[in-house]
């Protein structure tokens, strides 16, 4: 909907084209010496002209696209990337920031030149002066009513020029206040500028410190001195130099705050630069903080991975230890009949002894084994279990696959 609009306010704009020789019309003329209204013949054309100069958007479309904003690709992106449209508000925001005396330089001379032209043609057709004197006049009250002066020298005869006198107003208004904006800025002190000012300040303040301070200790002595003398005129002086000692007293407080208040103005200018620092060193050292800790990190994940290797190694060791002291990685015999048993008595004591093939185990006096074997193989696994019964002396053995 907004695109519709504006294609047909431009349609209207540009089909606004004056013919010559099209005839002429009743224009309405307010007489400056009895201000009554009359009715003089105006030219078609004429009328049709003042219109015309609502073309120059297309001045404003030529500097946006002819501007090294919209040329460079990379500016484009950007301003793409951050949600800015390339229009004509972003180029003469940036044209003002560059160069603002110039723009609003330029932009004067041509508004005060093509509103002098279109007044001139809506009050020329009373008669009374030539061409030239009509032109010099309006270029005199269109710049006087820029400038918010009025003297009430020159008035507009005509409702067209009444309309062109409120809208010169109205833009002189913006522009003169843009223009105070800037020629202020101009004369503003720089930042190095005010960092001498203010050093030198701070110089000549110490030095008056000093001096008051030393003025101090003075009057101080001399009210000492003349408190201890005896003579008769000592008492005046003794009351010149306590006077002098409050002067002193009170030019030295003033010194200082005055060195306060200096201080106060020159930490305001130091404020953003001691900013920008700081923010850069604790950044630099977020990042430094960061860095040694993703190393701690990274030692962390190797010492994890190393202590996982070795976990998983030595039950394997573990196996193979066993495996050495209580068997011999043979296979049992498929049955338990054909397993010889020898029982083996201890010489030291009566324990019995169970030979099961390669095996032996012992019995304890609690009625159980002191040793049992378990063989696994990736083909053959099993079991063998020998109970030993303690009243039968019977020893079984079963084997599964």
């Amino acid at each position: 909907m907004d695109r519709v609009i504006k294609l047909s306010m431009e349609l209207a704009i540009c089909a606004v084209c004056p013919f010559p020789g099209s005839g002429s019309i009743r224009w309405p003329f307010i007489s400056p010496e009895t201000r009554l209204v009359k009715m003089v013949d105006v030219p078609v054309d004429v009328l049709l002209s003042v219109p015309m100069f609502l073309r120059s958007y297309l001045l404003c479309r030529f500097m946006v696209l002819h501007s090294k904003q919209f040329q460079d690709a990379a500016t484009r992106s950007i301003a793409a990337l951050n949600r800015i449209s390339m229009d004509f508000r972003f180029v003469i925001k940036t044209m003002m920031a560059d160069h603002p005396l110039r723009v609003l330089i330029v932009f004067t001379v041509s508004y005060w030149i093509c509103m002098s032209w279109m007044f001139t043609q809506c009050e020329r057709y009373d008669g009374k002066l030539d061409v030239e004197h009509y032109y010099l006049n309006s270029m005199w009250f269109i710049m006087v009513t820029f400038m918010s002066i009025g003297y009430g020298d020159i008035v507009p005869n005509t409702y067209c020029g009444r309309t062109l006198s409120i809208t010169t107003g109205i833009v002189g208004a913006g522009v003169s206040s843009a223009l105070i904006a800037v020629i202020s800025r101009k004369l503003e002190l720089s930042r190095a500028e005010k960092h001498v000012n203010n050093f030198m300040a701070d110089s000549k303040l110490t030095n008056q410190r000093k001096n008051a301070a030393a003025s101090v200790l003075q009057e101080t002595w001399f009210i000492h001195k003349y408190k201890k003398a005896l003579h008769k005129g000592d008492e005046l002086r003794l009351r010149h130099h306590q006077r002098r000692f409050l002067h002193s007293i009170n030019e030295f407080r003033r010194i200082k705050w005055d060195q306060r208040k200096l201080q106060e103005k020159g930490n305001s200018l130091l404020d953003v630069g001691k900013l920008h620092s700081d923010m850069h060193e604790t950044l630099w050292e977020m990042h430094r903080a960061q860095d040694h800790f993703i190393s701690q990190i990274d030692m962390l994940t190797q010492k994890i991975v190393e202590l996982q290797q070795t976990l998983s190694q030595q039950p394997v060791q573990g196996q193979h230890m066993a495996s050495g002291a209580c068997c011999s990685q043979r296979a049992l015999p498929s049955a338990a009949s054909d397993l010889p048993m020898q029982p083996v008595l201890n010489s030291s004591a009566s324990i019995p002894r169970i030979s099961l093939g390669n095996h032996s185990f012992h019995h304890n006096n609690n009625g159980s084994l002191s040793n049992g074997c378990m063989i696994s193989d990736s083909k053959l696994y099993s079991q063998c279990q020998v109970g030993l019964s303690l009243h039968n002396g019977v020893t079984s053995c079963n084997q599964r696959k």
